[in-house]
């Protein structure tokens, strides 16, 4: 969380939105930083209980399209736009493109996406059963950091950075919690080892002045 708070620039008189807010856990987070965010969820039951457990006076929650983000006005002339494994639901080139048109020039993407280069994920992507045991959607995915780098960058954005993060494992003991992420830290340093890692994080930003 540190890594994107940081990567987006989020501080007080900056403008953000979250894209997939679901039940605000991340939303919680980001409101600390005194950022003015917006956050976008589709489902209004989601949204009720992001609302119940944020009620920061700096987050305005809305109903709408992550693909079309335009169409929310709340959403236009953003500073930065975040999201924690949400992409990988959307139908990435419009998602992309729709971020693209609300950032202001010069601002910033920065996203948590499930790397398909992990093993367990890898294995649960291409196994109908487990896709259904573990509660995937019919429309989820994951990416490889070198086409979600192609995708970012056929949307228009530049500076664009996908990078292994990330070998936390939701299951991890509270008491091991430390000592994972301290080795991770280690992992995503390591050439080869790195790429397994559970996540890509991805940064990115619109350009100031048209590409020619």
């Amino acid at each position: 969380m540190r890594v994107l708070r940081s990567e987006a620039g989020l501080a007080p008189g900056r403008r953000a939105v979250e894209i997939g807010c679901g039940i605000g856990s991340f939303t919680r987070h980001l409101a600390e930083t005194g950022a003015t965010l917006v956050a976008v969820d589709l489902v209004p039951e989601l949204l009720a209980q992001a609302r119940a457990s944020t009620p920061a006076s700096n987050v305005l929650f809305v109903q709408g399209d992550c693909t079309r983000l335009d169409d929310i006005p709340e959403a236009r002339a953003a500073d930065a736009v975040v999201g924690n494994a949400v992409l990988h639901h959307l139908d990435v080139r419009p998602a992309l493109e729709s971020v693209f048109r609300v950032l202001v020039p010069g601002g910033v993407l920065a996203l948590f996406e499930p790397n398909l280069v992990n093993p367990q994920i890898f294995v649960f992507k291409h196994t109908p059963m487990l896709r259904r045991r573990a509660g995937w959607s019919p429309d989820e995915t994951a990416f490889t950091r070198w086409r979600l780098a192609r995708d970012v960058r056929a949307a228009g954005f530049t500076d664009v950075r996908v990078r292994p993060f990330d070998f936390l494992h939701p299951s991890t003991p509270r008491l091991l919690v430390g000592a994972v992420e301290r080795l991770g830290l280690f992992v995503e340093k390591v050439p080869l080892l790195r790429e397994l890692s559970g996540s890509l994080a991805v940064f990115a930003r619109k350009p100031v002045a048209p590409v020619v």
